[in-house]
């Protein structure tokens, strides 16, 4: 029989422990994720402006 430590969760959303030994929780994931996406102000992907050409002779 092999004993195992316990899993440590790491809560810390700046994510900066930078840990082998830590896991980062869900919720820690989600907000580094949704401050990166914040911070680059990328376009949305779903918002399309302009025309679109189905015709087979676009030009």
């Amino acid at each position: 029989m092999e004993i195992t430590k316990p899993v440590e969760v790491d809560t810390d959303v700046s994510l900066t422990a930078n840990s082998d030994q830590k896991v980062a929780s869900q919720k820690a994931v989600k907000a580094y994720v949704a401050s990166a996406i914040g911070a680059a102000a990328l376009p949305d992907p779903l918002l399309y402006k302009g025309a679109l050409n189905c015709s087979g002779a676009p030009n």
